[in-house]
């Protein structure tokens, strides 16, 4: 999450209107930080795109990994503070785990939406969960 931070120069070319910030995976799979930390970092995210950018921002939780195969570390605390993230800023929120864990069926679809078994990124199917997700929440954001 904090490498995180040293992207948001990268958005001052595209000026955006709407950013969807999904950091904190490697949090918890590969570079840990405790969960405190991704809080932090997803906050400063959240607050510096709004006030650098003045654009609108959605905060996006970790999918996480198949809870069949679980390799992730304190990821439910993770998902925690990324959502008290979202609320602290006044931004929206995406479930992302709880909606690839319903597309997957608790992970017994796993590899229908993923690489294989004991892999976090999506395919195109997962891709397309995820942006469901995501467009949901952004339109119920709009009413």
């Amino acid at each position: 999450t904090y490498e995180g931070l040293g992207r948001l120069d990268w958005l001052e070319p595209l000026k955006p209107d709407l950013v969807l910030v999904a950091f904190g995976a490697n949090d918890c799979g590969y570079h840990f930080l405790i969960p405190e930390e991704t809080k932090l970092a997803l906050t400063s995210l959240a607050k510096g795109i709004m006030e650098r950018y003045g654009s609108d921002v959605v905060v996006c939780s970790t999918a996480g990994d198949n809870p069949l195969k679980p390799f992730f570390k304190h990821l439910d605390e993770t998902l925690k503070v990324q959502r008290e993230a979202a609320q602290e800023c006044g931004v929206p929120f995406v479930d992302m785990r709880s909606a690839i864990l319903a597309a997957t069926e608790n992970g017994k679809r796993w590899t229908e939406f993923h690489f294989d078994e004991g892999n976090c990124h999506p395919t195109d199917p997962g891709q397309a969960v995820w942006a469901e997700a995501a467009f949901k929440t952004i339109q119920e954001s709009m009413k």
